[in-house]
């Protein structure tokens, strides 16, 4: 089906990007395109164990009302945020090593990248 606005993406409910394999390879999305690809509250505190997840510095909420994505990647992979101010909100524990937990800081968008991953972001300071 085609998006009801021109702009909006034809793809939807995209939880995760694997950017492993040959070379460097990398992502660069904006906050739209969170909004458009990616679906709320997949990622929680009741599906973790079944998707191989648990807490590292970051807890996992019953509800997690953000826009999730989860990004696989190895050392030399990279991902933008093109747009947003985002905070690091600290670290979950996957069945590929740790992951690093994005959230941006209106409230409405949560990244979630491999560690190996270089992340560029602009982050807020922390308080």
């Amino acid at each position: 089906m085609a998006p009801a606005s021109p702009s909006a993406s034809r793809l939807t409910s995209i939880e995760a990007f694997d950017l492993t394999g040959s070379g460097n390879n990398s992502l660069s999305l904006g906050l739209a395109d969170l909004r458009d690809l990616s679906p709320f509250n997949w990622l929680n505190s009741s599906t973790a164990t079944g998707l191989g997840f648990t807490n590292g510095t970051y807890t996992l909420s019953a509800t997690e009302q953000r826009h999730q994505l989860l990004i696989n990647g190895n050392t030399g992979d990279t991902i933008t945020a093109l747009d947003g101010l985002w905070t690091n909100a600290g670290t979950l524990t996957g069945s590929g090593g740790a992951y690093n937990v994005f959230n941006s800081t209106d409230g409405f968008y949560q990244l979630i990248a491999d560690a190996d991953i270089n992340s560029t972001f602009t982050l807020t300071p922390p308080t």
